[in-house]
């Protein structure tokens, strides 16, 4: 929606979570210039685990984004990119610039000595292996010093997986004030019996904050919509066709797939309601 080259723009992990949400993407890269990443996305996302920092326990921290590198093969996240050297620590750059950049953490070293890092050395051994996207370093070191932000793992399923989303967001930023723990969403069945052909809803994607969250979700379908008076619309007249619930490590956008597929005829309404649960309470839906 900006007035701008998107393949020179800047952005961040959080704002691609919420994009590849919608299925804006992601593309190979040889295609990013000559592919409509909304049209023709390569892969669909399935979920987006966002590791936060930990600077209260730092040690705590690094081995959750080991465990999910491990688990995921790689993370992407962001850092303070003002020099390019192989073994970098930018919590030692002097002056009030800032350079932010986006790249992706695929392994660590433990033993790399703390004096070999630029500039200045670091406090600790240790680093990640970094596959950056400039191809003059295209491999580095950074030092685990660095306080990284944004940190996400993500998972795709093939394109061919899910043929359609249903979705109302329109901005890849959340509303901070709100601490929702129970939303619903209502949509009218746009394919259902056309053709001879039966749409079927196969799973819920849903963005939550916290960690160690359970997640429920329900669907409703023929919903008397619109609601004719009655005040709770989500459920208003409608059957409950199927719920599942799932627990996730981390928070971030997660899909839940569901037992059994829900059938949809055409233009019917349906609503789709989640809850959030954690032992700290402080789990939200974004």
């Amino acid at each position: 929606w900006q007035s701008v080259d998107f393949m020179q723009a800047a952005g961040n992990p959080v704002k691609l979570a919420r994009l590849f949400s919608m299925w804006w993407g992601p593309v190979y890269g040889n295609q990013a210039a000559t592919v409509n990443p909304y049209e023709n996305p390569s892969y669909r996302l399935e979920n987006a685990f966002y590791i936060p920092e930990n600077k209260e326990a730092p040690a705590d921290g690094i081995m959750a984004v080991k465990k999910a590198i491990a688990k995921y093969g790689a993370v992407t996240f962001q850092y303070n990119n003002m020099t390019e050297t192989e073994y970098y620590n930018p919590k030692n750059e002097t002056g009030s610039g800032s350079s932010p950049h986006a790249c992706t953490i695929i392994g660590w070293d433990d033993t790399i000595p703390a004096s070999k890092f630029q500039p200045g050395g670091a406090s600790q051994s240790g680093g990640w292996l970094v596959k950056n996207s400039y191809s003059s370093l295209e491999y580095f070191w950074l030092s685990y010093d660095n306080t990284s932000s944004s940190v996400y793992a993500f998972t795709y399923a093939p394109a061919d997986k899910y043929d359609y989303n249903y979705y109302y967001d329109g901005s890849i930023d959340d509303f901070p004030l709100r601490n929702d723990k129970t939303i619903a969403n209502v949509y009218q069945a746009k394919m259902g019996g056309t053709d001879g052909k039966s749409e079927y809803i196969k799973a819920v994607n849903v963005g939550i904050s916290g960690e160690n969250v359970t997640v429920r979700a329900e669907i409703y379908k023929n919903l008397e919509y619109p609601y004719n008076g009655q005040s709770n619309v989500p459920v208003a007249g409608g059957t409950l066709a199927a719920e599942v619930s799932g627990f996730y490590e981390h928070g971030g956008q997660v899909t839940l797939e569901l037992d059994s597929t829900v059938r949809l005829d055409k233009d019917e309404w349906f609503s789709v309601i989640v809850s959030v649960s954690n032992p700290k309470d402080d789990a939200k839906i974004i």
